[in-house]
């Protein structure tokens, strides 16, 4: 089972830093929804957003797509066995 990890990228300090996550099928169509201004209750996510660099500087940060990892076994939910 795959999930994606949401990325965005500060103007600024340069610094990458985690959105929010959703199931890896559905990465491209959350994608769209960000690009297009459609904001979702499963992921309220944005294109752009204010970061706090570490220095304490205040940038934007911009959404520059998601990443696709494998879900820990450990950590998959299992209906039959919770």
């Amino acid at each position: 089972m795959k999930e994606a990890v949401l990325k965005y990228k500060c103007r600024l300090c340069g610094e990458v830093i985690d959105g929010g996550i959703t199931d890896g099928d559905f990465a491209i169509p959350v994608l769209l929804d960000i690009i297009s201004g459609k904001v979702t209750k499963s992921i309220p996510q944005k294109l752009i957003d204010i970061h706090t660099c570490q220095n304490g500087n205040v940038g934007i940060t911009d959404c520059i797509g998601a990443k696709i990892r494998d879900i820990p076994e450990i950590l998959r939910y299992d209906p039959d066995n919770h």
